[in-house]
């Protein structure tokens, strides 16, 4: 479409030490790879901070920065896409890094119409800073995606189409909008995952998606979102899988918060037939669990 081989939007609700720091390597890196749109789509409030960090009278032409009255971090990853001018997005999540080059030497595997994801590394943190945990998440071998059970759900890792970003819906729900986005994607697209990580999540204390940060009111929009997904998705396996993956994740939130919540069960999901023996008997597995747990805070009451 243009001189950019593609577009890194990055949603900017707040600053922390993390995203600043990291903020400051993206700018530093904006000026090293002129073929690449960077996109900071943030808040209101953060606006003229970035526009310090990227030196607003010197700043690269390849850096956009566009500001939203609206801050809800879906919403800024949906804000971005206008400003974006190439096939292909990435996104980045302003507190952690990303290998660009990784990109661009991949950027072969990326037909127009697929999604391609790559490796993440995960660095977890402890209140004190200390890195308490350092591992790649994915398998070093590269593969075409062809089960839903097999999709990495982070939406971070991924070289999206334009056109398929145009057509999901980014609903504005906490700790879940990386499972709402890549199950809608999932359907849109084949996806092809290549082993290579290209991208470094740094998981501090202060990350929003923590057990910590569960809220009764913002988890029943997590509910709801899982009732539409299930009546948007077509192939009965990928609502089964979905079905699961949520009703396990909702069970979980609300117990933290003391609550019982049933998770409803999905025969499909334990068939070997649609998801193979091992990864069958695992999802049998985390509903017993569940049940469990519902088990044992009922007898707490």
């Amino acid at each position: 479409m243009n001189q950019y081989k593609f577009s890194v939007i990055v949603p900017v609700i707040y600053l922390t030490e993390y995203s600043r720091k990291a903020l400051s390597d993206i700018a530093e890196k904006a000026r090293a790879y002129q073929d690449i749109l960077f996109i900071l789509s943030c808040s209101d409030a953060v606006a003229d901070e970035l526009r310090d960090i990227f030196l607003e009278r010197d700043r690269a032409s390849n850096v956009v920065i566009a500001p939203s009255k609206i801050s809800g971090s879906n919403h800024l990853r949906q804000n971005g896409i206008k400003y974006a001018e190439t096939e292909y997005i990435y996104y980045q999540d302003c507190d952690d890094e990303v290998d660009y080059q990784v990109i661009i030497d991949n950027l072969l595997s990326c037909m127009g119409n697929n999604v391609v994801c790559f490796n993440i590394r995960r660095r977890q943190y402890d209140e004190d800073g200390k890195v308490v945990d350092d591992r790649l998440l994915y398998p070093g071998k590269s593969y075409k995606v062809g089960n839903i059970s097999q999709l990495m759900t982070n939406i971070v890792n991924k070289l999206i189409p334009k056109a398929s970003l145009e057509q999901v819906c980014f609903y504005n729900i906490p700790f879940s909008q990386d499972l709402s986005l890549s199950f809608q994607l999932y359907e849109k697209c084949p996806h092809y995952y290549c082993g290579h990580c290209a991208y470094l999540y740094e998981n501090n204390y202060k990350s929003t998606a923590g057990l910590k940060k569960t809220k009764r009111e913002s988890l029943l929009r997590v509910v709801a979102v899982e009732r539409i997904l299930l009546r948007l998705l077509l192939n009965k396996d990928n609502k089964a899988f979905v079905k699961y993956r949520y009703e396990i994740m909702i069970q979980g939130r609300f117990a933290y918060l003391k609550e019982c919540y049933w998770p409803s069960f999905s025969l499909r999901a334990i068939s070997p037939f649609s998801f193979g023996l091992r990864k069958s008997v695992g999802h049998l597995y985390h509903y017993v669990m569940a049940y469990l747990s519902c088990l044992r805070l009922r007898r707490h009451k």
